[in-house]
């Protein structure tokens, strides 16, 4: 092995890893590859057989618009001579009083008595016709071009990040990030749910009995759980039952306020009493509710950065302000959710340290989305947040 290239790694993980990773990754591309190459191999065939249409009509028109010159020329002649001069006798056949012509496989009948110049014109309209055909061709033709370049592009692209990749990684991700959280600012965790099954599972596999649980008091509230609850303070408290509000269906219906309450996990029961329903992700509620009246339909989007990777959340406006390196306010609004992403994501880099901008700008919509509460928003403020004070 004196002769070939070598390399010292500090453990056999990593040796297994240098080998054999990136040989991975370009099976993997190669394989997502697959579907554009086939497609570009079908576009260049289409495009050599429409290629080999237009000049074969293109001959054809050609070949008629002589003729049709050729007949013109032997106008003061009979049709019969004026055809067997121009025409192989092959071509030319008589029944019945009429001549049946083949002109490059193109069929033209006409009475043996008839007109050289009638034939001509109808001659002219098929060179004609033969023309436009090769016109709109040409025009599918550039299409496809078009399309077959726009596929190379995209794979040319592939292929750089093919071969820019040395290694990979990625963040182990934790596991609040599948559902809505944020940060009090009191450093307490808040989580939510984002739908009825998640819901479910929030409440059954993380809420402990040191916990809160808080909801909305409005149909289409998600439940959200305030790790260590019982031991916060009335603001931590707030700010959870704040953001429930602004997850919930109040923010689609674009109402301004509402209430929320808190309980402890003790108070939740998966099933009511008998003869009740209780519908998929609902729990029936014990005891005393603890309310909190009038919050505000507002959440904030901030950023943070965990291993060197951006990551985008929402929550109460005021604790993503202070845990976020940029943050974002809104307030339901009618607007897109679409547009108020890319708008929310413009504040977002404007706001954000230049040396964290890069990679703000490769941050997806999708990722924006999936923080935002279930609808457009109205941007109230934006800013730098306290992470990077």
């Amino acid at each position: 092995y004196r002769l070939r290239e070598s390399k010292k790694v500090s453990s056999f993980i990593e040796g297994i890893d240098e080998v054999f990773s990136k040989e991975i990754v370009s099976k993997s591309f190669d394989r997502v590859q697959e579907p554009t190459r086939r497609k570009i191999a079908e576009l260049d065939k289409s495009i050599q057989e429409q290629n080999k249409d237009i000049e074969n009509s293109k001959k054809c028109a050609q070949s008629l618009r002589k003729m049709a010159s050729q007949l013109t020329q032997n106008s003061n002649k009979k049709l019969t001579e004026s055809l067997e001069l121009i025409l192989p006798k092959k071509e030319i056949h008589s029944s019945e009083g009429n001549f049946l012509l083949k002109i490059e496989g193109i069929k033209f009948q006409i009475s043996e008595d008839g007109s050289i110049f009638t034939l001509v014109s109808r001659i002219y309209d098929e060179s004609k016709k033969l023309e436009k055909r090769v016109k709109a061709i040409e025009n599918a033709e550039s299409a496809l071009q078009d399309r077959k370049e726009k596929l190379v592009r995209n794979l040319e692209v592939t292929n750089t990040v093919d071969e820019n990749i040395t290694q990979v990684t990625s963040r182990q991700q934790h596991w609040y990030e599948k559902y809505r959280w944020f940060i009090t600012s009191e450093n307490l965790l808040a989580v939510g749910g984002r739908d009825a099954s998640s819901n479910t599972l929030l409440i059954k596999k993380h809420a402990a009995t040191e916990d809160l649980i808080f909801h909305a008091e409005i149909h289409g509230s998600p439940f959200f759980i305030l790790k260590n609850g019982k031991s916060a303070t009335e603001k931590s408290i707030i700010e959870t039952a704040q953001a429930v509000v602004g997850f919930s269906r109040a923010w689609r219906e674009g109402i301004s306020s509402s209430d929320a309450y808190w309980i402890n996990l003790n108070q939740i029961k998966s099933h009511g009493p008998s003869g009740m329903f209780v519908p998929k992700g609902g729990f029936v509620i014990e005891g005393k509710k603890n309310y909190l009246r009038g919050l505000e339909s507002k959440i904030g989007i901030g950023v943070q950065e965990s291993e060197e990777e951006l990551i985008i959340f929402g929550g109460n406006s005021e604790a993503v302000r202070i845990n976020s390196l940029a943050y974002v306010i809104l307030s339901p609004d009618r607007h897109k959710v679409s547009e108020t992403a890319k708008k929310v994501k413009s504040n977002l880099v404007k706001n954000i340290d230049e040396k964290y901008s890069g990679k703000m700008k490769k941050v997806s919509i999708d990722a924006i989305i999936r923080a935002m509460p279930a609808g457009g928003g109205n941007i109230l403020s934006s800013g730098i947040g306290e992470k990077m004070c």
